[in-house]
């Protein structure tokens, strides 16, 4: 009779521990759902989850830029995700944000990744999420004519099956904007000189050589404020007399726009030729010549009155 008694009390306290037991484990469970989650691979993005948003600051599209160099500035902008979604399984979504932040430009062969410094904040409870990027790098040596730049961003979420209370596994999701700008790029030619190292110049002539960073239609010059001379390129300066001398070039690409390269002062001294016979030497040398052709002289006619 006790046994029995006995063994029915520890069912009954074992049943207690169990129910005791269990509403600690639900309720843990409740208290962090997704602590226990499975991840189960990567799904499609759920239809109102939206993409990133990419705002261009510059390049402008349309724009005609006269330099070779320009500021890339953009933003992006984490999208939006809801807490949950109107059907069951309880739908919940968590950590989205940018993950990829790219532009491609058509004079560059790869693209290029620009991410790295955004700071993001998890979804809350209302379905709003926050991070964003921002980019402003400058571009140099861009070639001239009509361009394009390409900026990609692409975020990542999570959400989670939630079933009374507790999440069982979870799924990770991307989606991606992309925008594009088209600009021009019409620079002013720009001329540099090769020669005048030593700015004065012991012959008449003298080498113009220069360098234009860019294809042209003409080159002329402006030697000494007068009418400009047309050449086909690097050209030599010939004649030129002893004194203090400039030049300036003008190229002018295919669109008319033209650049001047800066005015360059020389000098020109030829040293003058050295005498062949100085002057003292020859009053001595026509002194002396004089003196034997006259003593030859006297010595003829004293031979010829003998």
């Amino acid at each position: 009779m006790k046994k029995k008694v006995l063994l029915t009390m520890v069912f009954i306290l074992a049943l207690l521990f169990s129910a005791v037991a269990g509403t600690q484990l639900v309720n843990i469970g409740r208290a962090n759902p997704f602590s226990q989650a499975m991840y189960s691979g990567e799904m499609h993005a759920p239809p109102n989850v939206t993409p990133p948003s990419i705002t261009m600051l510059s390049p402008l599209n349309g724009t005609k830029y006269n330099e070779n160099g320009l500021i890339l500035a953009f933003n992006a902008v984490v999208g939006q995700a809801p807490y949950n979604l109107s059907y069951l399984p309880l739908k919940v979504f968590k950590s989205l944000s940018l993950t990829e932040v790219y532009y491609e430009a058509d004079w560059m062969e790869k693209k290029t990744a620009v991410n790295g410094t955004s700071r993001f904040s998890y979804v809350n409870k209302q379905g709003n999420t926050e991070g964003s990027y921002s980019c402003n790098l400058r571009l140099e040596d861009i070639p001239e004519g009509n361009h394009s730049i390409t900026v990609k961003a692409t975020e990542t979420g999570y959400y989670y099956e939630v079933v009374r209370g507790v999440s069982f596994e979870y799924y990770g999701y991307s989606k991606s904007s992309i925008s594009s700008v088209n600009f021009i790029v019409d620079s002013v030619p720009i001329v540099s000189f090769l020669s005048f190292e030593n700015k004065t110049f012991d012959a008449s002539d003298v080498p113009l050589n220069f360098t234009v960073n860019q294809a042209v239609s003409k080159i002329a010059y402006c030697f000494d404020g007068q009418e400009n001379v047309t050449i086909s390129g690097n050209t030599t300066l010939t004649g030129l007399p002893n004194g203090e001398h400039n030049v300036t070039v003008y190229v002018t690409d295919g669109t008319g726009n033209t650049g001047a390269s800066e005015t360059i002062i020389f000098n020109v001294d030829i040293p003058e030729p050295p005498e062949l016979f100085p002057t003292a030497f020859a009053a001595t040398a026509s002194g002396a010549s004089i003196a034997i052709i006259g003593a030859g002289l006297l010595v003829y006619f004293k031979k010829r009155k003998r």
